[in-house]
């Protein structure tokens, strides 16, 4: 596929994800495959608490969708696979984001300058995403089986973990 096609095709999906209403409506596309392992790291209790609450309020039927496997089709019959994953990044490198989902798996993405990042509707930068971040991730698997791709980042929430400062206070 042409990276400009792949563009569109991401941004497009990005978009529908982002007016659903629900921030997550791409995931209703979820398939059973292959899950990451977990990984002995607890979800603070304060966020569980917050998002036990916002589910007994009604907050949607896909309000807390952390990840699922998209297979989509496009027009001229071209498959996209991508994965969609969705938490709070909890460790940065210059080429890598780790972040930590309500189920508590943590997951890694490669970062580089093709990867997309919306800060809410606005267009951000790889280098503007910190810890303590929560975004939906959307990747491709990598070849050879290593570190999958994210190829759309978005960024719904700008919050540091507790006792984490941001990239910018620590300049």
């Amino acid at each position: 596929m042409r990276k400009g096609t792949r563009v569109a095709v991401v941004l497009a999906l990005g978009g529908a994800v982002m007016l659903s209403g629900f921030g997550v409506g791409a995931a209703v596309f979820a398939q059973e495959g292959e899950s990451p392992e977990p990984v002995p790291t607890e979800v603070p209790g304060e966020i569980l608490e917050r998002a036990r609450a916002r589910l007994e309020e009604g907050a949607g039927p896909l309000f807390g969708v952390v990840h699922g496997d998209l297979s989509l089709l496009r027009f001229d019959g071209e498959e996209l696979s991508l994965g969609y994953d969705r938490g709070m990044i909890v460790s940065r490198t210059a080429d890598t984001v780790t972040v930590l989902r309500l189920d508590g798996v943590s997951v890694t993405f490669a970062v580089d300058p093709e990867t997309l990042v919306r800060e809410g509707l606005e267009p951000g930068t790889v280098e503007g995403l910190e810890v303590g971040d929560v975004g939906m991730f959307f990747s491709e698997p990598a070849e050879g089986g290593g570190t999958r791709h994210a190829v759309l980042v978005r960024c719904v929430q700008h919050r540091h973990l507790p006792g984490e400062g941001s990239a910018s206070e620590a300049a």
